[in-house]
């Protein structure tokens, strides 16, 4: 029997990576609308 260990430190980064790309996409978004590139 394997033991299966829990991993929070990955499933933290990936949510905190995840949301982190999520806020730099719309910060993109409204600059190019801003400026209009």
């Amino acid at each position: 029997m394997k033991a299966r260990k829990p991993q929070p430190k990955i499933k933290f980064y990936s949510s905190f990576f995840l949301k982190f790309s999520y806020l730099w996409l719309l910060k993109q978004k409204t600059f190019q609308s801003k400026f209009k590139f």
